[in-house]
């Protein structure tokens, strides 16, 4: 955890891949993945939702530019 007398952070990992979670205004849950550079294996995250309903997954990379993937599973 990072804090200081302005505000804190605390750093999360859920099941060793997700850095965060969040639902959308129609009830899905969305798991969000941050990186610095490089995406995971695609197959990687959509063998982990394959077999759950309502589940939608975000992968952020930063370097060497911004981009976003969105995986559903429907």
């Amino acid at each position: 955890m990072y804090a200081h007398k302005f505000h804190k952070y605390l750093s999360t990992d859920y099941w060793n891949k997700w850095d965060g979670m969040c639902f959308d205004k129609q009830g899905n849950l969305w798991f969000i993945q941050i990186k610095t550079c490089g995406f995971p294996k695609d197959s990687d995250i959509l063998d982990w939702i394959e077999d759950k309903k309502g589940i939608r997954a975000l992968s952020i990379r930063f370097k060497p530019k911004t981009a976003l993937r969105f995986y559903y599973n429907i």
